[in-house]
């Protein structure tokens, strides 16, 4: 009786035994902070502070994901955000729409002469041409609409993409600048009148330079 009784208190100091090695050996899951969504953000409006909180997830973290804290200060949602969505890099930018905080977007009708000039990332100058007549004399003068401005885009006449290719490629008509709003403010009675203008390639912002 009395071995059993000790076969059976050493059988449980095992068991135990081994529960605390199973216990110091297993590796308790690691976690990582990363940021979520707490209010709705529209697609294009600024993310700000109050709109992110923190949710704690298993390692490895998702690419793409982003550790907390983070500052969110600048940027924009590049699609509609809802509440408790994890925040990714892809969901923000520092433009949207390639149009940087503080200028807008303008398309501009252009000929097919001055849409070769414009392609994405490069830098355009924006030049009215005023045209006063006084009896039979009259003069022309350039202005300045927007200068050193950048091309987010070439579109057909329709807004559709433009296609270079084929038997019937699509001719371009429309060139999508980001400008300041003031710059905008110039440019509109030009494209709504249909005055003259002028679109220059300008990659070195050479007109500002014109005396």
């Amino acid at each position: 009786m009395r071995k059993n009784f000790v076969r059976g208190l050493l059988a449980l100091f095992a068991a135990v035994g081994a529960f605390v090695v199973l216990s110091l050996t297993t590796a308790k899951p690691r976690l990582t902070a990363v940021m979520q969504v707490t209010r709705p953000v529209a697609a294009g409006q600024p993310i700000t502070s109050q709109d992110l909180g923190t949710v704690w997830i298993k390692d490895p973290v998702p690419a793409g994901m982003i550790p907390a804290p983070y500052s969110a200060n600048g940027v924009f949602a590049q699609q509609n955000l809802s509440p408790g969505q994890t925040l990714t890099m892809s969901d923000m930018g520092r433009t949207f729409g390639g149009v940087p905080p503080g200028e807008v977007k303008v398309l501009v009708p252009v000929t097919a002469g001055e849409s070769a000039l414009a392609q994405p990332g490069q830098r355009v100058d924006v030049l009215g041409v005023a045209k006063m007549s006084q009896g039979q004399t009259t003069t022309t003068t350039v202005v300045p609409l927007a200068i050193h401005v950048a091309v987010l885009g070439v579109f057909t006449q329709s807004g559709g993409a433009v296609v270079t290719t084929g038997s019937n490629p699509a001719a371009p008509g429309l060139v999508a600048l980001a400008v300041t709003p003031l710059q905008a403010q110039a440019l509109i009675p030009y494209l709504t009148q249909s005055s003259d203008y002028w679109l220059v390639l300008d990659p070195q912002g050479a007109y500002n330079t014109v005396s």
